[in-house]
């Protein structure tokens, strides 16, 4: 029996199974985890500038080096292949588990039900920060937690692309994902750094993955020059496509203006990142508009007042909203001066937003397409289904009539049905602040002595105009500590110099909002028929965004000030003779150099009822990106399959020809590892198949298939044979892939129907002709040059 049960064991057709020597993992499931760690870590340094600080990092590190060094440590155990992404998955849970909720985990490592509450706080705090915040962001518990979870699992993917599934370079992938977040929140994408480390530790995977396969490590040199070579051509091809392709012309490596536009059209962040507007050197989101004023007015789109210390917010007054535009009450307007009629018909060319931009105060709308809404409030216009894009209207709005001394008589305080959100403030104001709002206006004996002395002291020597000092000095953004910093500083740009006034105003006492649109735009050397009069047009774009303070006079209403300067004009009722007036249009600011780490920020959608974001043309929208591209992804790794899957239909089903169904036959072989040889016979190919147990024992019968195809192979030319629907030769195919599949390794398995090897193949042929044929025809070409040099030239 001993003997018996030997020779089964020697001869692979009875045994079912090739048997395979066992050999010890060695050093390789390490040098490959270490390959990966680079591969990420390193490509994750280009989230420096989407973070705050140089903490986050330290998390990322445990993070990906736990994960990696579990899986390395199971694979060096020889465990089954199978086990390792559960174990490195079980790994994350536990270890993220022990960071962000060891207080109610037991033994600070085994999530409990409460955990799941601090959980959900965590991803909480992080949408909010997405939602509300502009990059760089605060690492704070929940995005840190968003940040270290969602590496380790692009971790795991690339460990079980490469190493599970032994296809290293599509694991490139789980890379391309994380340099994604960088390319559209940073003009200057994901940077040298980022770009380098990643490429190395992913040129370090491709010339490692043959010790997965038994290789030796003296080869590792010979693989290393050979991926290096590749990584060579795919810079020059890189940089050669830059140079060609429209819309990469700016930027340096590797990196262009393309990837972080996103095309030309464009919205306006409400107040969260007029930054990234003002940064954006394009000047993407154009507006055109005409109107019959002495001067090019501000267009204002809405108004943010709710300020909790750390941000602002536009309130959410949608139950209060109504509905339509050729009425527009104003329930603030001036009772002790006159207004003037002006009309402004406006076309936003490349604007996007959900938010409409219209002179301020506006009486009536006409010609809009679709439903819109109006705040009482605000008199702010908001979309209910189209926006602003392609739309051409037509505003007529009231201008006060305005001087200092009506603004002097307003004296009596604001009426009690004023929204006291317009006066809040949080209980954490910096005393900076406030020491410097009462320094300021302690001696100013009216609310406009207030108002005129924040904006003189705003608009004073001290302070300077500057995109970049809050980016530098870490305070680009409106919460308390910023504004704190700013004062210190004193340089920033208008988000900085708006807030700061609305904050001291209402520390003064003074109701204040902040109006968030353009400044007066620029002559485009048009001029257009208005209510039968030839107008100028003008023309404003992100370069133009502005922020500007407005605050309320009892018995005069709303009433704007222009506390930036070099950007928009000063009223003629804020002007002083020390101060004199601002140029009727704005002062030409540098233009940013590219790399101002901010790209265009579309607008961004206030929240919804119940404090809840809901999706629509503004930062929710531009959030969708990610979900699409991950989509695009998994559409890309389906392609293969796809394609397989209608090849496979064609054959068995379109065109059933003995000829279409070996070919099927052989490739199912060819994608689940048992490629056919040139040498062999069909009949020698089916023993073979049929020895390897992989067609099941007993396995199909395929006579029939066989004895057709040899038919049409080595048989007397003629027409080709054609097979009836549901025939015995396409059963005995459609059962071969089948006992093919169901006898195949998971693992195998799984590979073959992802990235089937007889479509990858044929698509590299495919790809390979143009440069055969580019090949043969240089081979030519220095034949005849050779030729003519040696005197024997073509006839």
């Amino acid at each position: 029996m001993t003997a018996v049960l030997e020779q089964k064991l020697a001869d692979p057709r009875r045994s079912g199974r090739v048997p395979k020597p066992k050999q010890r993992p060695g050093a390789a499931p390490w040098a490959l985890g270490a390959a990966i760690f680079l591969a990420v870590c390193g490509t994750a340094t280009g989230l420096a500038g989407v973070l705050r600080g140089g903490t986050w990092f330290l998390y990322i590190v445990f993070t990906v080096g736990t994960v990696l060094a579990a899986m390395a440590v199971a694979r060096s155990l020889r465990t089954p292949s199978g086990w390792v992404p559960v174990i490195g998955s079980a790994v994350l849970v536990l270890q993220l588990t022990f960071v962000f909720l060891s207080d109610t985990a037991l033994l600070a490592v085994i999530p409990t039900p409460a955990s799941l509450d601090v959980l959900s706080e965590l991803l909480r705090q992080a949408s909010d920060t997405v939602v509300r915040d502009v990059a760089p962001v605060e690492a704070g518990p929940g995005v840190l937690f968003v940040v270290c979870l969602g590496l380790g699992l692009v971790a795991l993917l690339i460990d079980a692309l490469a190493i599970g599934l032994m296809m290293p370079a599509i694991s490139g992938l789980g890379l391309l994902v994380i340099a994604l977040i960088p390319a559209v929140l940073k003009a200057e994408s994901l940077g040298v750094t980022g770009f380098v480390l990643g490429a190395i530790g992913y040129l370090m995977l491709l010339a490692l993955s043959h010790w997965q396969n038994g290789g030796r490590p003296r080869r590792s040199v010979r693989a290393l020059w050979r991926v290096g070579g590749i990584g060579a051509g795919a810079l020059v091809l890189a940089l050669f496509l830059g140079m060609v392709i429209p819309g990469f012309s700016t930027g340096t490596f590797p990196q262009g203006s393309r990837l972080g536009n996103f095309g030309q059209v464009a919205g306006l962040s409400p107040f969260l990142s007029l930054g990234r507007d003002l940064r954006e050197p394009t000047g993407a989101g154009r507006i055109n508009y005409a109107t019959t004023a002495a001067s090019p007015p501000y267009l204002r789109t809405l108004t943010i007042e709710n300020f909790d210390g750390e941000s602002w917010q536009p309130s959410d007054r949608s139950s209060e909203a109504r509905l339509g535009t050729d009425f527009i009450q104003n329930d603030f307007a001036p009772t002790q001066t006159s207004s003037q009629s002006v009309t402004t018909r406006i076309s936003p060319v490349q604007f996007s937003s959900e938010w409409l931009p219209v002179p301020y105060p506006p009486s009536e709308v006409n010609g809009l397409v679709g439903r819109w809404t109006w705040d009482p409030k605000t008199l702010a216009l908001k979309a209910l289904d189209n926006g602003s894009l392609g739309q051409t209207y037509t505003v007529t709005s009231q201008s006060p009539l305005l001087t200092p001394e009506i603004l002097e008589t307003a004296i009596t305080p604001p009426r009690p049905s004023l929204d006291p959100v317009f006066m809040s403030l949080p209980a954490n104001v910096p005393s900076i602040i406030r020491e410097t709002a009462l320094e300021v206006t302690g001696r100013s004996p009216t609310y406009y002595d207030k108002a005129m002395a924040l904006q003189q002291y705003l608009r004073g020597a001290e302070f300077s105009y500057s995109l970049q000092a809050p980016v530098s000095g870490g305070y680009d953004g409106s919460s308390m500590g910023a504004l704190a910093k700013f004062l210190e500083v004193k340089s920033g740009y208008c988000v900085h110099f708006s807030a700061a006034m609305a904050v001291m105003a209402r520390e003064a006492g003074i109701p204040s909002r902040i109006g968030v649109g353009f400044a007066p735009g620029t002559a485009t050397e048009q001029t257009v028929e208005l209510n039968g009069q030839q107008v100028t047009e003008y023309m404003v774009d992100g370069r133009a965004a502005h922020a500007w303070p407005e605050l309320y006079f009892e018995g005069l209403g709303w009433v704007p000030f222009e506390p930036t300067p070099s950007r928009g004009q000063v009223p003629s009722y804020a002007q002083t003779p020390s101060s004199p007036a601002d140029p009727q249009n704005p002062e030409v600011l540098p233009q940013p150099t590219p790399s101002a780490p901010a790209v265009p920020s579309p607008p961004a959608v206030p929240p919804a009822a119940g404090g809840q974001n809901t999706p629509g043309t503004g930062f929710n929208a531009w959030l969708l990106l990610f979900p699409l591209l991950g989509l695009a992804v998994l559409a890309g790794l389906a392609l293969p399959a796809l394609s397989r899957g209608s090849l496979r239909h064609r054959r068995l089903a379109g065109d059933p020809t003995p000829a279409n169904a070996w070919a099927e036959f052989q490739d199912t072989a060819a994608d689940y590892g048992l490629p056919a040889s040139a040498s062999e016979t069909p009949r020698r190919f089916v023993d073979r198949l049929a020895g390897s147990g992989r067609l099941g024992s007993p396995g199909p019968d395929l006579s029939g298939l066989l004895a057709a195809y040899e038919r049409t192979s080595y048989g007397q030319p003629g027409p080709a044979a054609r097979l009836a629907p549901g025939s015995p030769e396409t059963a005995q195919a459609a059962a071969a892939v089948g006992a093919l599949r169901k006898h195949s390794p998971t693992k195998q398995r799984l590979r073959a129907t992802l990235f089937p090897t007889s479509t990858l193949q044929r698509w590299l042929r495919a790809a390979a002709v143009p440069l055969h044929r580019s090949r043969a025809g240089l081979r030519r070409l220095g034949q005849r040059i050779a030729r003519r040099r040696s005197g024997n030239p073509d006839r």
